[in-house]
């Protein structure tokens, strides 16, 4: 058995939304476009309610996914859609509702001080 043990981390998000490490799985952009994306689908049909809600939710799912941070609207407007379309209103409220409980801000790249690390080290 092999004794010799090494742990590498890409990236650590620690829970001030901060992210240390290179990143070359290019997470942090990914974490933020999924957070826009949420927060605009929250924000148009957050109020709406019935066969509006339903139009709204149809408009955002059927509009072009032409790059990362649409595909990502395109793909919580569908999760919603598809939840109104099989339960109604109700899970589209509760999944809302779970939606802006996660939405607490993006994701920024933390910044060591001169000389200093940007974060302590693993164990």
């Amino acid at each position: 058995m092999n004794s010799n043990l090494q742990r590498y981390h890409d990236a650590v998000i620690f829970d001030d939304r901060t992210l240390v490490g290179p990143d070359s799985a290019g997470r942090l952009e990914c974490l933020n476009n999924k957070f826009r994306a949420n927060d605009e689908i929250l924000q148009a049909a957050g109020n709406l309610r019935g066969e509006d809600l339903h139009k709204r939710l149809l408009f955002y799912t059927n509009l072009p996914a032409l790059d990362k941070y649409t595909l990502e609207r395109s793909r919580a407007a569908r999760f919603l859609l598809l939840s109104f379309e099989d339960g109604g209103e109700r899970p589209v409220f509760n999944s809302i509702h779970a939606m802006r409980v996660k939405l607490v801000g993006p994701i920024k790249r933390r910044v060591a001080a001169a000389g200093q690390p940007a974060h302590a080290p693993l164990p």
